[in-house]
């Protein structure tokens, strides 16, 4: 008997469908796995979660980000414990996972001790209208120190793109945060860092200068903007497909998309 795969799918969507709007996390999807943009913008299809299904490494991060915004608002009066339980209910759950915050925890105020005389701006929402299309997202942490120059931070606990990544316009998260801001709430401010800060709960806490040369900045932010004109152009063109590709990691996107049959 002869086995047969479909091929992994290439929709093209009516220039109707396709949507104005991207969050900037969208963005690096759509240069790795256009197809899962499609699932999850056109189709609007999302996992299921198991019937026992146990919060883990989501839900981790998203405590971790909400007890340091607090904790940098007001240091003195944060409770861990109660935010903690807004994620995980279990008491199971805090014997494994609220362990691991207190040691990243304790590593983070001890690299955090450089920014101690900076201004911070938390949690920023950012909306910017380029080539007609909308891009919105969230800047986790913004410092101004005294001459009104800016470093960017970007809190990661899982994997933290490389530097050549950001770079080469793969993963630009950062360098879309850095041209939004400088074009809109900084335009008189001087980006001096892009900074991906890894608190993952076997390292710790690790500051990671993708960039720290201010022409370094200007150029990444020109290239980035280049870079979108070119992401937008193709995506707008009818012709072109929301083809999916071995590069996705959500085991969800990656079953629909039938990528790791058709590569048997």
């Amino acid at each position: 008997d002869r086995e047969f795969y479909l091929a992994p799918p290439q929709p093209i969507i009516p220039v109707n469908q396709r949507h104005q709007s991207y969050n900037i996390t969208d963005i690096s999807n759509l240069l790795k796995n256009p197809y899962g943009i499609y699932v999850k913008k056109v189709l609007k299809l999302e996992e299921l979660k198991m019937i026992d299904y146990q919060p883990e490494n989501a839900e981790f991060g998203s405590f971790i980000h909400k007890a340091l915004e607090d904790y940098i608002k007001n240091p003195s009066n944060v409770n861990f414990e109660e935010i903690f339980e807004k994620y995980f209910l279990s008491k199971q759950a805090k014997l494994i996972w609220y362990p691991k915050f207190l040691k990243i925890f304790e590593n983070f105020c001890e690299d955090n001790l450089e920014f101690s005389e900076e201004k911070n701006i938390l949690e920023e929402l950012i909306k910017f209208d380029f080539e007609n299309i909308q891009i919105t997202g969230k800047v986790d942490r913004i410092l101004i120190d005294n001459e009104q120059n800016i470093k960017i931070i970007d809190y990661k606990t899982g994997q933290v793109p490389s530097k050549k990544d950001v770079v080469c316009g793969l993963e630009p998260q950062l360098t879309i945060y850095a041209l939004i801001l400088s074009e809109t709430l900084f335009k008189n401010s001087k980006i001096k860092e892009l900074i991906y800060w890894k608190l993952n709960r076997t390292d710790g806490s690790k500051i990671n200068r993708i960039f720290n040369n201010e022409n370094d900045i200007f150029e990444a932010i020109l290239a980035t903007k280049n870079g979108l004109k070119i992401i937008f152009d193709y995506f707008s063109n009818q012709q072109n497909k929301f083809f999916a590709t071995k590069n996705e990691e959500d085991d969800y996107i990656q079953n629909l998309s039938r990528i790791k049959e058709w590569n048997q």
